[in-house]
């Protein structure tokens, strides 16, 4: 499908020299990452990717030739924090903002429990960074290096990806109930919701109300897990382990607390942060030969929540558990339509009577091809999945590079394989979520799980795009 993205940008090529070279600035004004144009060599490669990939521009290249924005600050632009940029530096200039620091001061705090979660595509991921084969799942080794070093607990996101899978497709089903509004958006990715909410705010009421999975057991972990021990929330530390340094915006919205002020999550570390932390206390994956489990009460994954990593895999995940829902013993047909890497997927899903219009976003440039496919009246669409990053949450830009031209696909095929030969590969048959719904939540867009996972967009809108 032509990608119709670039003729509905406009760009305004007045630039201040606020970001030149010659200024010798270092810019920490986000939460993300920092610029530091004393290294900056321009290769214009945040250029390229930024624009070129991204179809972001918020780096341009000035006629003196070096690397400016049009802000007086990151923090001021309309940057999603994708990471893409940083991906491609090759010096430094442009690196995710280190919280490595922060987390050491919690370790050693006696009265904090510090505990961690990590997400799906860092348990196939992280070993890269240790000679480990690409796609290879070291979650026991993980969970063990993770104690060893200090951490009370740790938790699978996994398990919090399953709720949201349920939370989201019951969304869906309610709509298909009311026959609308559609379509329903999906809002784990918050790059997409940083463009959503920068770029085309008209469409906010769309967007699923459902938090992320990260902060979804970010909140149980100040709560359901919280009832299970002698500790106050004020005193859980909750340390999200990501793929995207975008999490780390997210992390610190203003509505990501609960009613006392305490955040979901307190502190994201990327997946290259937490090689580097494992690094610096010694730790070799390659060599280690320690195991461990995960903790209840959020320890267990499905194949859904690991291939939600994946582009296309949230689509397909949440399809899998409607028609769980809506009472059909197999998974629908035409899910294979959501697979690949293609920058936009359409695909038609057979769900018992009901034919259902799915459409899969990979990469954040191709949104508005498919935001003109709505707006023009073209095809009405029941869902819709984006992912900023090109190949979902594994190409993520906190996630290690690789000089591999085949490493997404790589890390995809790994993580297919999973699911394929999992025993569980429907969120709603995830033990402890069933367990979490049947004593704590009791039921899918409760009131309960309204308190604790839905949350509020706002219009970030600074000048019009389309």
């Amino acid at each position: 499908m032509e990608n119709r993205s670039t003729p509905h940008i406009v760009i305004d090529n007045n630039f201040s020299s606020l970001g030149s070279l010659q200024d010798k600035k270092v810019d920490n004004s986000f939460y993300t990452f920092t610029r530091d144009m004393n290294k900056c060599i321009n290769c214009h490669k945040c250029v390229k990717a930024c624009g070129d990939l991204q179809g972001i521009f918020v780096f341009q290249v000035q006629e003196d030739g070096t690397v400016g924005i049009k802000e007086e600050n990151m923090a001021a632009t309309q940057c999603i924090s994708c990471g893409q940029c940083i991906k491609v530096c090759p010096t430094g200039a442009l690196e995710e903002k280190s919280n490595i620091s922060l987390l050491e001061e919690q370790l050693k705090n006696p009265n904090k429990h510090v505990i961690a979660q990590i997400s799906p595509s860092l348990k196939h991921t992280l070993g890269e960074e240790f000679g480990i084969a690409t796609g290879v799942d070291i979650s026991p080794k993980i969970v063990s290096a993770l104690k060893e070093i200090g951490f009370s607990k740790v938790f699978s996101t996994g398990f919090a990806s399953d709720v949201n899978i349920i939370e989201t497709s019951a969304d869906l089903k309610k709509r298909l109930d009311e026959n609308g509004p559609f379509p329903v958006f999906t809002s784990t990715c918050t790059g997409w919701i940083n463009y959503a909410e920068k770029f085309c705010p008209e469409f906010l009421g769309h967007l699923s109300p459902c938090k992320s999975p990260q902060q979804i057991l970010g909140s149980l972990s100040k709560s359901y897990y919280e009832e299970t021990i002698d500790v106050s929330s004020e005193n859980i530390f909750s340390v999200a382990m990501m793929p995207c340094i975008a999490k780390k915006d997210e992390a610190n919205r203003f509505d990501m607390k609960d009613e006392n002020g305490n955040k979901d999550v307190d502190l994201v570390l990327t997946i290259k942060e937490v090689a580097h932390l494992l690094k610096q206390k010694g730790i070799d994956l390659g060599d280690y030969d320690k195991t461990g489990s995960f903790d209840k009460p959020m320890e267990s994954d499905t194949g859904s929540s690991r291939i939600k990593s994946v582009t296309g895999g949230l689509a397909e995940a949440m399809l899998r558990n409607l028609a769980h829902m809506m009472g059909e013993k197999s998974f629908p047909s035409g899910l294979d339509g959501l697979r690949g890497t293609d920058g936009i997927k359409i695909a038609n899903v057979l769900l018992g009577e009901k034919k259902l219009n799915i459409a899969v976003v990979n990469g954040i440039k191709n949104v508005p091809v498919i935001l003109d496919i709505i707006k023009d009246g073209i095809t009405e669409f029941h869902l819709v999945e984006v992912m900023a990053c090109p190949g979902g949450c594994i190409g993520g830009g906190g996630i290690p590079l690789s000089k591999d031209p085949d490493i997404i696909k790589k890390r995809t095929e790994s993580i297919y394989s999973y699911d394929l030969f999992n025993d569980v590969r429907c969120s709603w048959e995830n033990p402890d979520v069933k367990t979490l719904y049947s004593q704590y939540l009791k039921e899918p867009l409760g009131e309960e799980s309204q308190r604790l996972f839905h949350f509020h967009y706002k219009n970030r809108r600074t000048r019009k795009y389309f």
